[in-house]
């Protein structure tokens, strides 16, 4: 009876918002067990969850085959173009095949933004091949989903040299506990084209209400790093947050519907 209750008070959350995830992932991982992950597997889990978009990279194009894992994202968002987005890979590690890539990516795929992942490519935010993303998007002011825990300084540095690129720290809004310094919370706060996305393992009592009483709705971005976490628990931190529905609403889709469409609608 109380899980048929709390499912019941779920749904009804649910379908009061238009809910994008900007945070998701495609394809296998040599890595870790992922049962399902085929963009039929996503698109049930988001019709389970009541998510209609969802933004995707693949895990092979961070890994060591962003061509291949493009090209699977590229065929994945032609398939289900209103409900998968894509996002580009790259290899840094390559630089002098990064620009065609992301050519191919945005003017014949038709992706929308940039997952970076300099943890997972052991290759620093600095680099020369991470130089032309930045470059590339600053030209045509297209977001970058980045999760990289590099000193603050590095990413500053990026965000002045860079002004038109929209710099979305993965995982950040999730991971704060409500209490200790977070220089990530702090920049968000100052810089207009940096934002945090919410996705993270655990979730501390009280810290998200804390986290946009700090920094705002505005630069908070609802991302649940699916398949890997599951939606309905990451999603469940904001909707059933002591928040208002407004701010609610531009955290589930507001802010990354507003800042891709600045380019190109969704």
């Amino acid at each position: 009876m109380y899980n048929e209750i709390m499912y019941d008070t779920l749904a009804r959350k649910i379908s009061s918002f238009e809910i994008f995830d900007a945070h998701g992932h495609y394809g296998s991982d040599n890595r870790v067990h992922i049962p399902y992950y085929s963009a039929e597997d996503m698109i049930q889990t988001m019709n389970l969850a009541g998510v209609k978009k969802l933004f995707i990279s693949s895990l092979i194009g961070i890994s060591n085959n962003a061509y291949l894992g493009n090209t699977m994202v590229g065929d994945a968002i032609a398939k289900y173009p209103d409900r998968l987005i894509g996002m580009a890979s790259i290899d840094p590690h390559k630089p002098s095949q990064i620009e065609k890539e992301l050519k191919r990516c945005f003017g014949v795929l038709g992706m929308k933004m940039i997952k970076l992942h300099p943890s997972f490519s052991e290759c620093p935010m600095v680099s020369r091949g991470y130089q032309s993303v930045y470059e590339f998007a600053n030209e045509r002011g297209i977001p970058i989903l980045n999760h990289s825990w590099e000193d603050i300084h590095i990413v500053e540095r990026i965000l002045n040299k860079y002004p038109n690129v929209v710099l979305i720290q993965a995982h950040s809004g999730g991971s704060w506990n409500g209490r200790s310094k977070n220089d990530f919370i702090d920049a968000a706060k100052e810089y207009p084209n940096f934002f945090v996305d919410t996705s993270y393992t655990i979730a501390y009592f009280g810290a998200f209400e804390k986290l946009v009483d700090y920094i705002g709705a505005d630069k908070i971005i609802f991302g649940s790093d699916c398949p890997y976490m599951d939606l309905t628990y990451q999603l469940g931190k904001i909707l059933f947050a002591d928040i208002s529905i407004k701010d609610k609403t531009k955290i589930l889709s507001g802010n990354i519907r507003k800042i891709i469409e600045e380019n190109s609608p969704i």
